[in-house]
């Protein structure tokens, strides 16, 4: 299919301060999903995005055209791919470099920095059960004192039910590099809507675009 935008409508714009009219296209236009398709949970699946993915990559991938990038970000409230969608490796120690490098000592690079300061500490409790898989996890943020004085430690009850459960306390800090990886991370999780919806809100958009 064509280009996105030579879908939404024309309009005519004063480019000077002159009688000089031209026609552009309509960015204003706004188009949303069907309620319905959004809330369906049986409309999409869940992607990981990969190294090097772009929003066309995957929906070439997916649909097997690049054009449906735009409903790829659509769905998933992209409104920013720059700051939303997640970096490369090499973009993402770029973007750390740039912005801890203020903080850097000399001869000390804002990615050194960041790999070697701590952003966060944490208490972690962990519950196992005898005779069952089941673990629960559970991480509380403290400050940098409460760290230092936080001991270790383990403890086993029974419980009403005569499972007997083990907990361990133990703790954990995250760089401010750890940091900035986890949040690009947490971007690679995007829903996919399913192809046999795809030709319903193709036209459904066209259709919007065309009465506009």
């Amino acid at each position: 299919m064509s280009n996105y935008f030579n879908y939404f409508p024309k309009t005519y714009y004063n480019l000077s301060s002159l009688d000089d009219v031209d026609t552009v296209t309509n960015l204003t236009v706004n188009y949303s999903f069907n309620g319905d398709i959004v809330n369906n949970n049986a409309a999409y699946y869940e992607y990981t995005i990969e190294e090097g993915d772009t929003p066309e990559i995957v929906s070439y991938k997916i649909y097997g055209d690049a054009f449906f990038h735009w409903l790829l970000l659509k769905y998933n409230n992209i409104t920013d791919v720059n700051s939303q969608w997640p970096l490369d490796y090499k973009s993402l120690t770029d973007s750390i470099e740039e912005t801890y490098s203020e903080f850097a000592g000399i001869n000390e690079t804002g990615l050194e920095w960041a790999i070697n300061n701590y952003h966060s500490y944490y208490k972690v409790i962990t519950k196992t059960y005898v005779g069952s898989t089941d673990i629960d996890i559970e991480e509380i943020r403290i400050d940098a004192n409460a760290y230092s004085l936080l001991s270790t430690s383990s403890a086993s009850y029974t419980l009403p039910n005569s499972t007997v459960m083990n907990v361990a306390v133990t703790k954990t800090r995250k760089t401010y590099y750890d940091y900035e990886v986890e949040l690009n991370e947490d971007k690679r999780i995007i829903k996919i809507l399913k192809k046999e919806f795809i030709n319903a809100v193709k036209d459904e958009f066209i259709e919007i675009m065309d009465n506009v």
